[in-house]
């Protein structure tokens, strides 16, 4: 035998439930903001001219035979664009921030974003 309503409880219940899922929904909420703010703070270098802001694992000395060759490959490559690119354009391409991450398992290999709304 089904009692008549199956969603039938005490009067105090229900304003416990709702309280429980508000609590429930701003908590995941909350923490899910923390994790999207999770970022790591850039070292800032400059690389012939240009600013380069460099994840600081890349840094740590376990990575240093990577760091080395990025920066050297990072360093040729924006030498040649200077002997290339004319000055003016030049000097407006210099104003472009370069990041360079160790590894970015969301983005994967290298990204380009020619604005912010892009992104």
């Amino acid at each position: 035998m089904m009692p008549a309503n199956l969603f039938s409880a005490p009067k105090a219940a229900f304003p416990i439930c709702v309280w429980a899922i508000v609590f429930a929904t701003c908590w995941s909420s909350e923490s899910a903001a923390q994790e999207k703010t999770k970022f790591y703070d850039p070292i800032e270098k400059t690389i012939a001219g240009w600013t380069v802001l460099v994840e600081p694992r890349l840094l740590e000395q376990e990575n240093a035979d990577v760091a080395d060759k990025a920066f050297e490959a990072l360093a040729n490559h924006l030498q040649r664009i200077k002997y290339i690119v004319p000055k003016d354009r030049l000097a407006r391409l210099m104003k472009l921030r370069i990041w360079l991450e160790l590894d970015n398992p969301v983005l994967g290999n290298m990204q380009y974003h020619p604005a912010r709304g892009w992104l």
